[in-house]
């Protein structure tokens, strides 16, 4: 995967209402069993192209114990990394909800993010993604969970570059590269 690391100097959701020419589906659960927090939000243009789109998957920020995807699926909110600016440019993009350090510990964020890429892998014909161009883009927390789901071996899950991107985007993250 390839790692970049930008201002946050985007597009933004201005309107308070969803773009004509663009599909906003909530709520869509990414991975079975008993946690609320499995849920995505996918934004994707209404018109069909000859070929599959790229695809980008939004991680949310607010220190591994708070946030929202809504943060980055809400019209009229000025986040940089909303999903509907991204679907206005021509991804297909999804944000998603995780285990925060509440629920269940590390690394179960990084693990929860690697199913959600799988997920649009796996359901890439339904929403026109090409699985060889899916991408993920986080801010804060989320840009450290990002960059640990691209290259890092979770404990007890087995080696699948399926679960894992192919470009990592990193607005403001939270990492450190130690003493």
């Amino acid at each position: 995967a390839v790692a970049v690391s930008i201002p946050c100097s985007l597009v933004f959701a201005d309107d308070a209402k969803i773009p004509d020419g663009i599909l906003l589906t909530h709520n869509i659960r990414y991975r079975e069993g008993a946690s609320r927090s499995w849920m995505l939000d996918l934004a994707k243009p209404a018109v069909q192209t000859n070929g599959p789109r790229p695809a980008i998957v939004v991680i949310h920020g607010g220190g591994w114990i708070e946030g929202d995807k809504s943060s980055f699926s809400t019209p009229g909110v000025p986040t940089p990394g909303n999903i509907i600016d991204f679907a206005k440019l021509g991804f297909v993009a999804v944000t998603i909800n995780y285990r925060l350090a509440r629920e269940a510990p590390f690394p179960a964020a990084v693990a929860d993010c690697r199913c959600a890429v799988r997920w649009l892998r796996a359901h890439a014909k339904e929403h026109n993604v090409d699985p060889e161009r899916i991408g993920v883009w986080g801010n804060s927390a989320g840009g450290h969970l990002a960059l640990s789901g691209a290259v890092l071996d979770c404990p007890g899950e087995a080696a699948d570059l399926t679960k894992k991107p192919h470009a990592v985007l990193l607005a403001y993250p939270d990492i450190t590269a130690g003493d």
